[in-house]
């Protein structure tokens, strides 16, 4: 079986990305814009203003509309985003510093996890358009190109990798790492955070 580092390859020659990118940026938009380079632009026009002091529900719907727009299931999202309060997704959005407190990815992408309406890939256009030097957005489109079909199989091929290199460093089984890892989670339970 191979592994999550051999997994992850592109589908197609890298002189083809610039080519790519131009039929992407082509494309028509579905719902809100004529086309997809200027619903790109409005994506990182909002992400650009709550990086510089103006989060608020409205400029982060802005990104949100720009990765679920195309969805069938927009309607339902849509209905659960507008569920949070304008205090509640200014609150999320003051808490999420990436480049200011230096915070880690996963830390910013469960804040935003908080939200009604959003899911993994939500969040990760949160974050790759308002730190787009740091950020990409995770797709299963984008998965597709890097030769994953399935998104469990492949974070397990990733987790499988790291348990084997924590218990190769260790000097431990893989087995006694599985336990220790199990008996860590079971004995220390998430913190309960309230909105």
């Amino acid at each position: 079986m191979r592994g999550a580092n051999q997994m992850l390859r592109l589908k197609f020659e890298t002189n083809e990305i610039k080519r790519l990118e131009r039929g992407y940026l082509g494309r028509q938009r579905v719902k809100y814009t004529r086309d997809a380079k200027q619903a790109d632009e409005m994506a990182k026009d909002a992400g650009t203003k709550i990086r510089n002091g103006e989060p608020t529900k409205e400029t982060l719907k802005e990104i949100f509309r720009w990765k679920n727009a195309s969805s069938r299931f927009y309607a339902r999202l849509e209905g659960l985003f507008d569920s949070n309060t304008h205090e509640f997704v200014t609150a999320v959005l003051k808490r999420v510093r990436i480049v200011d407190a230096g915070e880690d990815a996963g830390n910013a992408v469960a804040k935003f996890l908080k939200l009604e309406g959003v899911g993994v890939p939500t969040a990760s256009a949160f974050l790759a358009n308002i730190y787009p030097k740091q950020f990409t957005v995770i797709d299963e489109l984008a998965l597709r190109a890097l030769g994953v079909d399935n998104q469990e199989i492949a974070f397990y091929l990733y987790y499988n990798d790291e348990c084997s290199r924590l218990a190769k460093e260790n000097k431990v089984s893989n087995r006694t790492l599985d336990r220790a890892l199990w008996e860590w989670g079971k004995t220390n339970p998430p913190r309960r955070t309230r909105r």
